[in-house]
This record gives structure tokens, C-alpha cells and sequence, in this order.
């Protein structure tokens, strides 16, 4: 992960504001929020158009090659 803004080939800033999490708690959106999110997201939709499917979990994520079943 990168908080090097320089990195990316397009980046919108967003206003700041409030994330509200599931077990509602909260945390405030800054950049290296969006920066990490952005990044995360980038990589799923890249491992899914490889045929794995990328699952988030609270201690972690896993890899799943989906024609296997294997976790990578």
C-alpha cells in the first residue's frame, strides 16, 4: 500500500467526513483513507478478471483461485 499520491494515474480528492463501521464505531475520511481504499479495490477487480475471488474478512482477506477452490 502507498500513501504516495504520486502513484496513481488519476485520484479525486473527496470532501472529509465520518465512516461509520459495522459495529459502529467511527472513524474520520482523510486522504490515506481513500488512497488505501482506492488501492484495495484496484486489486480486487484486477485478481477477479484473473479468476480469483477476493474475500475481506475482519482478521484479513483471502485469495480463492475460483477454478480450483484453492486459497492462494
Amino acid at each position: 500500500m502507498t500513501g504516495n499520491k504520486n502513484c496513481f494515474i488519476e485520484l479525486k480528492p473527496k470532501n472529509r467526513g465520518v465512516v461509520t463501521f459495522g459495529d459502529n464505531s467511527k472513524a474520520i475520511l482523510n486522504e490515506l483513507v481513500l488512497l488505501v481504499t482506492i488501492l484495495l479495490l484496484s486489486l480486487k477487480i484486477q485478481l477477479c478478471h484473473k479468476a480469483y475471488n477476493v474475500i475481506f474478512e475482519s482478521n484479513g482477506c483471502k485469495i480463492v483461485d475460483i477454478t480450483s477452490n484453492m486459497i492462494m
